[in-house]
């Protein structure tokens, strides 16, 4: 009996010692920060909770106790948990990391991780699941947060660090990035086309073929896991956060899924949930483990999260000290984030900064955790440089991730052994550690992802825009310029930021650009205005625009400075009026030089008929006199008019001052005076002449409006030795010997407001209708292509003075050989005259036959071919016009030479583009003249062809 009475006794002592176990375990698990529930599964009813419930959600204990767990789930999630209950829960005995929102008694939504497990009852009549509810509300904002800002910038480039692919509606691939290929191993080929479910594994198909659909209604995904086939055969894990963009009429257009590997990230929280499973004996190890996965959650400072789960680990191992370091490509210390070392006297110094430096290439070496109770003993005593010191026992284990090992925590010293128990507790600290620090590598990438795609916006050669749509596209708000658009708008984004476009750039409406932009965000459809002048008090330029609308709704408008082409346009349209008037003066010309030799020829042959001393003869070389005067007129207006002339060649300055001077006293009012002050010219310049006219005529031009048609026009021209640079306009010209000639006016002169302008496209101070701002932007782009530079000197109601300034050249001017008045004799060979003016071939065969000479004129080009072909031995020498109905005289005389190759031709013409002496030279003509050519002169040049033919 009193045996019975003490076992008795014992019974009820163990039954207090397990009811007090039981209470301090009650007691713990109410003092978790998350929701912890216990539900009848039959009927779903609450039947137990920790305190945290009320913290959390705000209902009352006492409301939620025999009451549906459903009460407090978002009606969305109620059905897919149900059937989570029914399915996994029941047949696995567990879920893990299922999302789940609660619903607050206020009615706002809390967003939380789920894990159960399952707890028959001892009599196996219900069944019962404990539900462990985690807050992640915090970080599900700070995803949202961080997708929607990185979608602004993914719209802009098509490239992104992060892995990301794109479905159409079939579910198959329509792109995927570089990371994407490299994170599974595909070329884009393989990849592209094909249905993204048959890269998964075949657990997850018909999780893909239900998800898709309701992914296509929701158009969101977030963290939704996929087991997808490498090409190497291996299956990773990925997380992916989706979004579906869709077509300006609502419908689906495709998928914009960015995924994160966490193949490493799962296995480490596989194995600490299994670790979670078999470690039920200590509520401090589940603490611990919970604890390590808030502090990663909460992204704080990698450093100091990871000393939290260093401090964790050493009390749950009971370790006395120990470290953590980061390691080097060869497996040597890279940076030693902390060195715990009570109770050992450790000494570290610079040069040996860690004292198991040698253990840390084993752990690099094997990517295995290792621990050894007899360490001064064991053969790793060796790898210690300074020896054992007092190190009982160790244990290490690797920070991996993905697959590679770049870091150790180290544990030193326990009083007793380490066991396989505190290994696997080590191994899953330590994967925590690195899914620490993977993500601050991760937040890191992000950070420079985001620094390199600010770099390429800020540095695009083409201007950007970023504007914000106010009262539904009234008006525009500026948001971001890069910093092209900044210096082409002479702006700075702070200033602007958030200011109306109209308010910027008040000229945007009247150049059509706001129109665009308008039309683009109501529409949704890219717009494009061609080069177009945006011109307001600061901004004056053409301008190209493409505007294109965000997904977040902003409009972006990409501009280009079109203005150096448009100043192309218009040289090319003034181009266009010059050789259309060079070919009406050429016209003329031709016409006026026959009339001119008419009028010279005749009073020639008038002379020779006179008694020199006679009223006569001083009447007929009076009109000789004048004629020179209208041929050298005529010479000078076919030089300017021939714009196809662009070849450089060396000029002297002063012929074309003279040249210039001419043209404009027939132009320029008489009030104008007109001085000319030429030094002597010693070398020339390599020059175009015509295009030395054009800079000569635009700043007379502009002088004689300066002094509004009445004042004094100044030309000087003078050598110019530089022994230091001189300052021009856009630059510096180095020290030389430069030819240099200015014009200079007394009128009303320039501000200094407005020099630095006078050179720019479209500048002009004339009233409207008056000019078009080219001239000078003209004269610029011609002296600049000729290596020279321009000053300008101007002081207001006294004086303008431009000077030009080109670099001189040693080579010679090719001038035209003077004529010597010598006489000379005739000859008695035979010549044929082709020319359409009859009394041009009347005057030519008189001074021919005074010569001696047989003469044979033809008004009609084709009938002297034929006449030709008749006897081409009776011919010695033919004088032809080029300017004939028929046949051409570049034709006449390829056929003339044709026949018979030795035969002498002079070819004359009054204008023509269509030939010059190197066509000339290359058929076999002889000699070319510009009409009206002087009898002496012709007269000569035959006689020297037949002497030279003699002699040879």
């Amino acid at each position: 009996m009193e045996n019975s009475n003490n076992t008795l006794d014992d019974l009820r002592k163990k039954i207090r010692s397990l009811e007090n176990e039981l209470k301090e375990h009650e007691y713990f698990i109410s003092s978790l920060p998350g929701i912890i529930i216990t539900v009848e599964l039959n009927s779903y009813k609450i039947i137990s909770y920790n305190k945290s419930i009320r913290k959390l959600t705000g209902h009352e204990p006492a409301y939620l106790m025999e009451q549906s767990l459903f009460n407090v789930i978002h009606p969305e999630d109620v059905e897919p948990l149900q059937n989570m209950f029914k399915t996994v829960l029941i047949e696995t005995g567990r879920i893990s990391d299922f999302t789940v929102r609660l619903k607050n008694i206020n009615g706002t939504i809390m967003y939380t991780e789920m894990e159960g497990i399952l707890l028959p009852d001892n009599e196996n009549k219900s069944l019962r699941g404990r539900f462990v509810f985690h807050n992640t509300t915090e970080l599900i904002k700070w995803k949202n947060k961080l997708h929607n800002s990185e979608k602004k910038y993914r719209a802009f480039y098509d490239n992104s660090p992060l892995a990301y692919q794109s479905l159409n509606s079939d579910g198959c691939f329509i792109d995927v990035n570089p990371p994407w290929l490299k994170s599974l191993g595909y070329s884009r080929d393989e990849v592209i086309g094909k249905p993204f479910e048959s890269f998964l594994h075949p657990e997850f198909k018909s999780f893909f073929q239900k998800r898709f659909p309701i992914f296509q209604q929701t158009g969101v995904a977030h963290n939704v896991h996929f087991k997808i086939r490498h090409k190497d055969g291996n299956y990773i894990d990925i997380f992916f956060e989706g979004r579906i963009a869709y077509n300006a009429d609502g419908s689906f257009s495709r998928t914009y899924c960015v995924f994160k590997d966490v193949t490493a990230q799962l296995k480490a929280e596989e194995e600490l949930r299994s670790s979670l499973a078999e470690s039920q004996k200590t509520t401090a190890e589940l603490e611990a483990l919970y604890l390590c996965s808030k502090w990663i959650l909460e992204g704080g400072d990698f450093e100091k999260t990871a000393r939290k789960i260093f401090d964790t680990t050493r009390d749950l191992t009971c370790a006395k000290s120990g470290y953590v370091a980061l390691l080097n490509e060869n497996g040597s210390e890279k940076e030693l984030l902390f060195l715990e070392s009570e109770g050992i006297p450790f000494i570290v110094n610079d040069s040996l900064p860690m004292p198991l430096q040698g253990l840390n290439k084993i752990v690099y070496k094997t990517h295995e955790s290792f621990y050894e109770n007899d360490f001064i003993n064991s053969k790793w005593v060796q790898l210690m440089p300074q020896g054992p010191g007092d190190l009982k026992n160790v244990m290490l284990a690797p920070l991996n991730i993905e697959k590679k090992t770049v870091g150790v925590i180290g544990l030193i010293n326990k009083d007793e052994n380490f066991t396989e128990d505190d290994k696997r507790i080590v191994e899953l600290l330590a994967d925590h550690v690195s899914i620490a620090l993977k993500n601050s590598y991760s937040r890191q990438k992000i950070i420079e992802s985001r620094t390199y795609l600010n770099n390429i916006f800020d540095n695009m050669t083409s201007a950007v825009a970023v504007y914000k749509a106010i009262d539904n596209g009234a008006d525009f708000l500026i948001t971001d310029m890069n910093l092209s658009g900044q210096k082409n708008t002479h702006t700075q984004i702070d200033n602007i930021r958030g200011k109306k476009i109209t308010t910027v750039f008040p000229a945007v409406k009247q150049m059509g650009l706001f129109e665009k932009i308008q039309t683009c965000y109501l529409t949704g459809e890219p717009q494009f205005l061609p080069y177009t002048l945006y011109e307001d008090d600061n901004i004056t330029k053409w301008v190209e625009n493409r505007v294109f609308k965000l997904p977040s709704g902003e409009v972006v408008a990409m501009f280009d400075d079109r203005t150096e082409q448009k100043l192309l346009e218009q040289r090319l349209q003034q181009s266009e009026k010059m050789e259309a008037i060079g070919h009406l003066a050429g016209g003329i010309a031709h016409d006026f030089n026959n009339i001119l030799g008419a009028i010279i020829g005749y009073s020639e042959l008038s002379l020779d008929e006179v008694s020199p001393s006679s009223d006569l003869a001083h009447n007929l070389n009076q009109i000789l006199k004048s004629a020179d005067r209208a041929k050298d007129m005529i010479s000078q207006i076919l030089s300017f008019s021939r714009q196809h002339d662009v070849k450089k060649s060396p000029q002297y300055i002063s012929p074309i001052i003279k040249e210039v001077t001419q043209l404009l006293k027939g132009s320029l009012p008489s009030t104008i005076t007109m001085n000319l002050k030429l030094h002597r010219e010693n070398y020339p310049v390599m020059a175009n002449a015509t295009r030395l006219h054009e800079v000569l005529l635009n700043l007379c031009t502009n002088a004689a409006h300066a002094i509004d048609n009445s004042g004094t026009i100044e030309i000087s021209f003078d050598e110019k030795i530089l022994t230091e640079p001189l300052l021009v306009v856009d630059g510096a010209l180095p020290p030389s010997t430069y030819s240099a000639f200015c014009v200079s006016d007394n009128g009303a002169g320039i501000s200094q407001n407005n020099i630095s302008k006078i050179f720019n496209p479209f500048f002009t101070t004339k009233p409207d209708g008056v000019g078009t701002g080219m001239g000078l932007s003209v004269v610029f782009g011609i002296i600049s292509n000729h290596g020279g530079g321009i000053t300008v000197e101007s002081i207001p109601e006294k004086k303008t003075t431009f000077c030009i300034y080109l670099p001189q050249t040693s080579q010679s001017d090719p001038r035209e050989h003077q004529l010597n008045s010598d006489s000379f004799e005739g000859g008695s060979e035979t010549i044929m005259v082709v020319d359409d003016e009859q009394f041009l071939c009347e005057i030519m065969t008189v001074n021919f036959q005074k010569m001696g000479y047989t003469v044979f004129p033809y008004t009609d080009s084709t009938k002297a071919l034929n006449e030709f072909r008749k006897k081409p031995e009776k011919f010695d020498l033919v004088i032809t016009d080029q300017t004939m109905p028929g046949l051409t005289g570049l034709d006449l005389a390829q056929q003339i030479l044709n026949i018979k190759k030795d035969t002498f031709v002079i070819m004359c013409t009054g204008f023509s583009d269509k030939i010059d002496e190197d066509i000339c030279k290359n058929i076999g003509i002889a000699t070319l003249y510009d009409k009206p050519v002087p009898i002496q002169k012709l007269l000569k040049n035959i006689r020297e062809l037949f002497d030279d033919k003699k002699h040879s």
